[in-house]
């Protein structure tokens, strides 16, 4: 049995992230973005790969890419422009809480270890240009769900309940099932 040796293509260029990033937004977004998952659906999304990879390699720089690589890096893409995005977010949380903070010496501390990371240097955010466009252009995945009824949600002062109209109409407080019996 002989093994099937992969070789490994050259990294993917600043240019060709944007490149692929553009070809997907300008032509093939609602087909690629699609979350039905049926025959048709996925078919579709195989045949716009590979027009993707077509339309890609008649512009890439460090050689042809198959349509399964790219489908790689766009999936990757998000993946890393959702994280680089909160992590952004949860620092400057954190700036926000030590500037309410009164204590000088923790502020001057908390900025040294956020601004002057280890081994000297500036803070620098993770996010990039093409992050900030993915999040633009795919903006309803990237906002987080809420859930009234979590544990972790605030206790909500009046119930919300939904009439069989459909529209959401306000009561006083439902009462409890001790007060109901």
């Amino acid at each position: 049995m002989a093994k099937i040796v992969k070789s490994r293509s050259r990294n993917f260029m600043e240019f060709e992230k944007h490149l692929m990033f553009e070809i997907v937004c300008n032509k093939y977004l609602h087909i690629v973005d699609n979350k039905k998952t049926d025959v048709v659906n996925i078919e579709q999304k195989n045949v716009a790969w590979e027009h993707i990879a077509n339309e890609y390699n008649c512009q890439a720089q460090t050689g042809p890419r198959t349509s399964k690589q790219l489908r790689a890096l766009y999936d990757i893409l998000k993946k890393n422009a959702r994280s680089n995005l909160n992590e952004d977010k949860a620092n400057i949380i954190k700036i926000i809480r030590y500037l309410s903070s009164r204590d000088t010496y923790l502020l001057k501390l908390f900025f040294q270890k956020i601004f002057y990371k280890t081994g000297g240097g500036t803070y620098v955010p993770r996010s990039s240009i093409l992050d900030e466009k993915i999040v633009c252009t795919l903006g309803a995945q990237f906002q987080h769900l809420t859930n009234n009824f979590d544990s972790s949600a605030d206790y909500p002062s009046e119930t919300f309940f939904t009439t069989g109209t459909g529209a959401k109409s306000t009561s006083t407080p439902q009462k409890s099932v001790q007060e109901k019996l």
